[in-house]
């Protein structure tokens, strides 16, 4: 009992000390803002989506939104200005709400909020320009407003409705048979094509046997992944594009990201026994193949392409596989192979760039392949391999070998460059190069912008050509300039300085941003 009344208010003292922490931290304090008109910072202030096309959502975008007090902030509204008949659509921290109310943001601190776009107006020729504005409220009087441009086109959707079954070798187990389901949909000659409005593909566009598919001058085809063109047996494929209005084709996402994105398509196929086909005048880009073209019996070509583009594609840009194919002033680069002509064929291409600064497998990357055989089980079967004549053309790109020879025999040579620059290191090259260089630089103007023209005189590609490479449909070069009596090397014709105002092929890529 002395024990209790001597050290009992100690005991008690010891009880309500934890008690009295507890209490306080209990207690919710209320918060402090800073109250000043704070400027919050934006990562951009104008946030601008490229063409897109009607239906279709955009990318997403982010904006970081920071802070820059030492106190935290409250915003009380963020909200587009247009409210539900906007064509765009925020979230912000993962809140989807048309108003987001009370967003407390530490001091020095951020947020994101995220934007797309998506137009839905339609029958309309020309693009429309849709504007609104992400409003930041601090309080009644104080608010910042992000802008948002977009770009958008009415557009002729064309989609799948059948599907082809395409059996390969399992890679694993070579005796066994994987399937490749390939949707397509056939084309109604009866629609024909024009340039009012660009076409949206899902899936293949096929080409029936007897039928012939033109596209005139300045139509623009966007395909969805897993689409393309495809022409069967007997069938016809004719691009018709001019000086001043190629016809383009690409994927269907447009956004800077993309503008360089190889593989976001399929590829145009041309069947072994289609026939008559012609491409003139085409930009063909950010496919798996730009063009494919299969083995023919025909003494006939069953390709003739001129004055065309091909670029951005995972695989090649053409792929030839017993085929007879005629090519001038083309230029194809930045694919995995430009150009690859397999298991034989006959080949002439006269005035064409060919090159490969493929930057996602640099090793592995070719300007020109050529090779007789195919393998079947364990053994190669070789082909006939007629000739491959290239006049005046450019081999050029980061590896030091730009051309892969691979054929069955180490004899078989079908091959005959004449007046060609070549990056390859060749020991003899014998009569199979006639007034060839090798391993010179052509000097283009900008590689990394696909920009493949000679940029000075000083380029040993200028007056280095065959005179007899510069007739027929080579008169003139890609961009529609007259060529010397000895011609440049290549697709593009030299000059310092065009008389008058110059007509120019369309070279139209943006180059990657750093």
């Amino acid at each position: 009992m002395q024990f209790i009344k001597r050290y009992g208010g100690f005991f008690l003292l010891l009880f309500l000390i934890p008690s009295f922490f507890n209490f306080s931290a209990c207690r919710k304090e209320e918060p402090t803002y800073d109250k000043s008109q704070v400027r919050l910072i934006f990562s951009q202030d104008t946030v601008k989506f490229d063409t897109i096309f009607t239906t279709l959502y955009t990318i997403t975008k982010r904006i970081t939104v920071k802070n820059p007090s030492k106190n935290a902030i409250k915003i009380s509204n963020i909200h587009l200005e247009g409210g539900f008949s906007s064509r765009f659509r925020i979230n912000v921290n993962g809140d989807t709400s048309m108003v987001v109310h009370n967003v407390i943001v530490a001091a020095k601190d951020s947020f994101f909020i995220f934007v797309k776009a998506a137009i839905n107006y339609q029958d309309k020729n020309n693009p429309i320009e849709i504007i609104d504005h992400i409003v930041l409220e601090m309080d009644q009087e104080t608010h910042q407003k992000i802008v948002l441009v977009a770009w958008g086109q009415d557009a002729h959707y064309w989609q799948s409705n059948l599907i082809h079954k395409i059996p390969y070798p399992n890679a694993l187990s070579p005796n066994k048979m994987d399937t490749l389901y390939m949707p397509y949909f056939y084309w109604d000659p009866k629609n024909t094509l024009n340039s009012e409005k660009p076409y949206i593909i899902y899936g293949y566009l096929t080409v029936r046997p007897g039928d012939v598919l033109k596209i005139p001058a300045g139509v623009k085809i966007y395909f969805a992944p897993n689409s393309g063109i495809w022409v069967q047996n007997q069938g016809s494929l004719q691009i018709n594009g001019t000086l001043t209005q190629a016809v383009r084709m690409q994927g269907i996402r447009l956004d800077a990201d993309y503008k360089n994105e190889a593989g976001q398509w399929g590829r145009i196929w041309l069947s072994g026994e289609s026939r008559d086909n012609k491409i003139d005048y085409a930009i063909i880009k950010n496919g798996s193949i730009g063009v494919c073209v299969d083995s023919t019996t025909s003494s006939n070509s069953n390709l003739t392409i001129y004055n065309t583009i091909i670029a951005n594609m995972s695989q090649y840009g053409i792929l030839a596989t017993q085929s007879r194919v005629i090519g001038a002033n083309l230029v194809i680069g930045n694919c995995q192979t430009a150009l690859s002509l397999q298991q034989g064929g006959k080949y002439d291409f006269t005035q064409c760039t060919f090159t490969n600064y493929y930057a996602k497998n640099p090793s592995g990357a070719f300007s020109l392949s050529m090779s007789d055989y195919v393998i079947r089980g364990t053994e190669k079967q070789s082909y006939v391999f007629e000739n491959a004549n290239f006049v005046n053309c450019i081999f050029y790109g980061n590896n030091t070998d730009q051309i892969l020879f691979d054929f069955v025999k180490a004899e078989t040579k079908p091959y005959y460059f004449d007046h060609c620059i070549l990056r390859q290191n060749i020991p003899n090259p014998g009569n199979l190069f006639s007034s060839c260089r090798f391993n010179t630089n052509p000097l283009f103007k900008d590689t990394k912008g696909f920009n493949f023209e000679i940029d000075t005189i000083s380029s040993p590609t200028v007056h280095a050509g065959n005179s007899n490479g510069a007739i027929g449909v080579a008169e003139y070069d890609i961009k529609g300039i007259r060529r010397s009596g000895l011609p440049t090397i290549g697709a593009y014709e030299f000059v310092e300085k065009l008389p008058g105002k110059a007509t120019s092929f369309p070279f139209l890529f943006r180059r990657p941003r750093s």
